[in-house]
């Protein structure tokens, strides 16, 4: 056997052993309340299905969190109502000053 037979078999080997295969880089977001939170599109290797993992520091370590595409779909519209309710909460409360 050679030595590209033997590390594609190695690859593979190593694929079958963790469970995923990658489908798209780590996208780290910044948190305002310091840290990051690393956003990771992955494919589980038994079904193929496709799930986002979420890295995000806690404590003195660090969680991951691995959801469905329905569920990581819920949370970034929970974010976006929060988010948007959030920005229309700081419009009101600006508007209520006056310039003098």
């Amino acid at each position: 056997m050679d030595f590209i037979s033997k590390l594609a078999k190695g690859f593979a080997a190593v694929q079958a052993t963790v469970g995923s295969d990658e489908l798209g880089p780590q996208q780290p977001l910044k948190l305002e309340a310091g840290g990051t939170l690393n956003l990771q599109a992955r494919r589980k290797r038994e079904d193929k299905q496709r799930f986002v993992r979420l890295e995000t520091p806690l404590g003195e370590g660090l969680a991951r969190i691995d959801l469905s595409a329905a569920d990581a779909r819920a949370l970034a519209e929970a974010l976006t109502n929060f988010a948007n309710s959030a920005a229309e909460d700081a419009k009101q409360i600006g508007q209520g000053k006056t310039e003098e």
